[in-house]
């Protein structure tokens, strides 16, 4: 009896040991991965949900803190494929966006932009996210890139990633923060336990 306890005790140091110099996550596909869908459904009080998709260069770039954040810090994270079929609902409705922030406002004309009555470069500055462009029937074309998607979504029905990396805090079943990008989801990261 006395060689069994000293041999289960010895299994228990092994491998709490193989633990810390073996951590349970080396990669992106190491978390669990859900659905959109079980954003807000997890277990634990506080946890991430990370959106990610395996052609974004920035996802990549990002993923190795995510790994040290759950490895050293023991921070709960989900991670969502993007780009799977099950989580396409999720996006932001690019193709709404581009009819509705997408507006013929003139014309080049011998090299001269012509603006439609009304219309002029100074309704849409470039530091409030318009670009004009000249497309290829030399049309004037003002447009704006910057998503207005929910960044607040209080279900997972209301969720709209307008890019990845993106990440959502939840706390006690609710949002408690979103981010897009690596800069916001880094700072977002920081704040577990708080």
């Amino acid at each position: 009896m006395k060689k069994i306890l000293i041999a289960l005790v010895a299994v228990i140091v092994i491998a709490v040991g193989a633990n810390f110099l073996f951590p349970s996550v080396n990669s992106l596909t190491d978390f669990k991965h859900i659905n959109y869908t079980e954003t807000f459904d997890q277990k634990e009080s506080e946890y991430y949900v990370y959106f990610y998709q395996e052609t974004c260069p920035l996802c990549l770039q990002f993923s190795p803190e995510l790994v040290a954040a759950y490895n050293e810090k023991d921070v709960p994270i989900y991670v969502v494929d993007a780009a799977a079929t099950e989580n396409k609902a999720a996006w932001y409705d690019w193709a709404a966006h581009d009819k509705k922030y997408t507006k013929v406002i003139g014309k080049v004309e011998n090299g001269v932009q012509v603006f439609n009555e009304g219309e002029s470069s100074a309704k849409y500055p470039s530091n409030e996210g318009w670009t004009i462009s000249t497309n290829k029937n030399n049309e004037l074309v003002a447009y704006h890139k910057d998503a207005f998607n929910n960044r607040s979504p209080q279900t997972a029905e209301e969720i709209e990633i307008s890019g990845t990396p993106a990440l959502i805090k939840v706390k006690d079943g609710k949002l408690a923060g979103y981010g897009e990008g690596i800069d916001q989801d880094r700072a977002l990261l920081e704040t577990y336990g708080q």
